[in-house]
């Protein structure tokens, strides 16, 4: 094993989750509007 499959593919899907994850995170918390 140990290939790496789309590779490019795999660093914009954890972008993507990452992006999700903080926005959802920003309005969980009241997204703190100054």
């Amino acid at each position: 094993m140990g290939r790496v499959i789309f590779g490019p593919m795999w660093i914009i899907l954890a972008i993507s989750v990452v992006s999700s994850v903080a926005i959802a995170i920003l309005f969980a918390t009241g997204f703190p509007k100054d």
